[in-house]
């Protein structure tokens, strides 16, 4: 296993995470659809 491409791909998941974040705290009523949309 190539252990540089897992730790991008988990960094990867962290700003995906931190913006769905970032977006439900701006926009509360449409986080859950974001959110969706990012999984």
């Amino acid at each position: 296993m190539n252990s540089d491409l897992f730790v991008s791909h988990r960094q990867d998941l962290k700003k995906r995470v931190n913006h769905c974040l970032f977006l439900s705290i701006l926009r509360f009523d449409v986080s859950r659809e974001t959110c969706a949309l990012t999984k």
